[in-house]
């Protein structure tokens, strides 16, 4: 497993155990009879700012799995190329040593 992969499945843990609770959250003030709306703004307050740390969290990790996703790519393609490469200069050798076998067996021999 690769390091991009562990990040997204850390990520995602993560944020299933924060939505769990701001569901228990949500279905708290769903349940709860407010008198007043101080009491409401006090009891929404935390799921609001829960829900955008989870945002801004989520939007961060997407980030980085991104960029890294972005590397990887950078980095296999590079190591392709280089690989192209390398077959390319062996195909080139081994014509060159073929046209080399080839004139030796058509040069007289001089003894």
């Amino acid at each position: 497993m690769n390091k991009t992969e562990t990040l997204r499945q850390s990520a995602a843990a993560a944020n299933e155990k924060r939505l769990a609770h701001l569901a228990q959250q949500i279905e708290a003030v769903r349940q709860a009879k407010h008198q007043r709306v101080e009491d409401l703004a006090t009891s929404l307050e935390p799921l609001a700012q829960a829900m955008a740390a989870l945002s801004d969290e989520t939007l961060q990790t997407l980030m980085l799995i991104e960029r890294r996703t972005r590397e990887q790519a950078e980095a296999f393609t590079s190591q392709l190329q280089d690989e192209v490469r390398a077959f390319r200069e062996a195909t080139a050798a081994a014509r060159k040593a073929a046209d080399r076998m080839k004139q030796s067996m058509f040069v007289p021999n001089e003894n």
